[in-house]
């Protein structure tokens, strides 16, 4: 569901109209990229910009907004430094994410050894 909503937004944001100047629309990608790194992780978020890419590098190939320049280095540079800005704070929040769950798994394993060690010494003493 994610990847069908994103590739849909993200090829009418970036590959539909050849006069749009409508900075603002590249904005609606942002809540799927979001939930892809959330609910996903890295690999969410990686599948997501490779989406993103895709149809960001299409669009500008072909002439499509937002990465119409009258410099074609201009329009390299240009979507380079979407795909870079795009990318990059998802990825950090896709790790502290992943850092988060690895976190919270290690002290419920810590947790059940602890129960389990006071069991055994509970046990041990009645003896």
């Amino acid at each position: 569901m994610l990847f069908v909503a994103l590739s849909l937004l993200a090829y009418i944001t970036l590959t539909t109209s050849k006069t749009s100047n409508w900075p603002a629309a590249l904005y609606s990608i942002v809540s799927l990229l979001v939930w892809s790194a959330l609910r996903f992780g890295s690999v969410g978020v990686s599948t997501s910009m490779i989406v993103v890419a895709l149809f960001s590098v299409w669009g500008a190939v072909h002439g499509r907004a937002p990465f119409i320049a009258a410099d074609p280095l201009q329009h390299v540079l240009s979507l380079q430094v979407f795909l870079l800005l795009a990318a990059d704070p998802f990825m950090v929040l896709a790790a502290v994410v992943e850092e988060r769950k690895q976190t919270e798994e290690a002290l419920r394993d810590l947790k059940c050894n602890q129960r389990a060690s006071l069991t055994g010494l509970r046990l041990g003493s009645r003896f």
